[in-house]
């Protein structure tokens, strides 16, 4: 998930180069910090400083005086799904120029065959549901757009059809602590009257999940937004991880976040780190690239639209802008493209187009 900072920076024209030589940075470390606010130990302090000094001098350029506009929490926060996503819609004559049936990238999976599988998210979807049936302690990490929210929602699915209690960290709730989930869980089975003292709801928690296991069933609780996390509560988590109910740990934890969480358990927590299966979501191969759009394209009705080396072209433009081929890039990009040829009423896309 890149940091708003990314977003700042591309709208003033300020390349990639430009922001790593002014924070005194190298290139790829730089590309780390801004896509997934992924910092070196040693520097972090300091990169976070430059970059603060930069994005603030953009942001009174551009007239953003008020005070939430310039804080670091702000312009070091992450940029929202929403906003990406937006930029993925095609207008409705785009639509009909191509005899497209629905967005072909926007909120267009409604079933398993609409998703494009590699062979790393089938891996990915089998840990995952290993995780939730067997109490495992499982991380899905990589960038907005890597493919980490429709995959959980796949495995969601199979996990509440295979019987398997999933609960989830309620919205706006990232700074959550170990009696807070202890008492979600106990209301999700159907405890509405807890007892009064923390260690009483922990001990009520410890016999509903015995009781749960008697019954043949498991529960697995899940962080959408575990990078958000603090440390301090990750490290609160110890009490999941370290207590049992007979042999197995008393719930499945599973955490879906960005790059961010592998760097903040490994430096802060290791105690989780050295338990946790973490599984990180590659870039695609300019294989699986073509594949995946051609996948997208043809559900949305129009799978013709590429030639002589069109699709091939996208992938190469998005290694050029030093950008990452994931799923959303691939999105943005092939739409911007769409648009483009419906503006020269070109009814194909072509390495020509797209180099051009």
């Amino acid at each position: 998930m890149p940091l708003r900072v990314k977003q700042l920076f591309e709208e003033a024209g300020l390349s990639l180069a430009f922001v790593a030589a002014g924070c005194s940075t190298p290139k790829s470390t730089m590309h780390a910090v801004l896509n997934d606010g992924v910092y070196p130990k040693k520097t972090e302090e300091f990169i976070q400083y430059q970059l603060l000094n930069l994005a603030r001098k953009i942001q009174i350029q551009r007239g953003g005086v008020r005070e939430h506009l310039l804080s670091a929490e702000h312009l070091l926060s992450f940029v929202g799904e929403d906003e990406e996503e937006s930029l993925m819609d095609l207008d409705f004559e785009v639509m009909n120029f191509f005899n497209f049936h629905r967005q072909p990238f926007r909120h267009d999976v409604q079933n398993d065959e609409d998703m494009y599988m590699t062979r790393t998210l089938l891996r990915a979807e089998d840990v995952l549901i290993s995780a939730g049936k067997h109490k495992g302690l499982v991380a899905l990490l990589g960038g907005i757009g890597a493919g980490k929210t429709e995959l959980w929602r796949r495995v969601e699915e199979k996990l509440i059809e295979d019987d398997v209690i999933v609960v989830k960290t309620l919205p706006d709730n990232q700074e959550i602590k170990v009696v807070q989930i202890v008492e979600q869980v106990l209301t999700r089975l159907g405890h509405d009257r807890l007892p009064n003292t923390i260690d009483a709801r922990k001990r009520l928690f410890s016999k509903a999940l015995e009781n749960l296991k008697k019954e043949g069933r498991t529960l697995v609780y899940v962080s959408e937004e575990c990078h958000a996390w603090a440390w301090q509560t990750l490290r609160s988590l110890k009490w999941f991880y370290e207590n049992h109910v007979g042999r197995s740990s008393l719930m499945g934890l599973i955490f879906i976040g960005n790059l961010h969480f592998k760097t903040l358990v490994q430096s802060r927590v290791p105690e989780l780190y050295n338990r946790l299966s973490i599984i990180q979501l590659p870039e695609y191969t300019k294989k699986e690239a073509c594949e995946y759009l051609q996948h997208k394209l043809q559900r949305a009705g129009n799978a013709k639209i590429f030639e002589n080396g069109g699709i091939e072209a996208i992938y190469d433009r998005i290694l050029r802008a030093n950008e990452r081929p994931i799923p959303l890039m691939l999105n943005r990009t092939t739409a911007s493209y769409l648009q483009k040829a419906f503006k020269l009423q070109q009814k194909q896309i072509n390495s020509k187009l797209v180099m051009s």
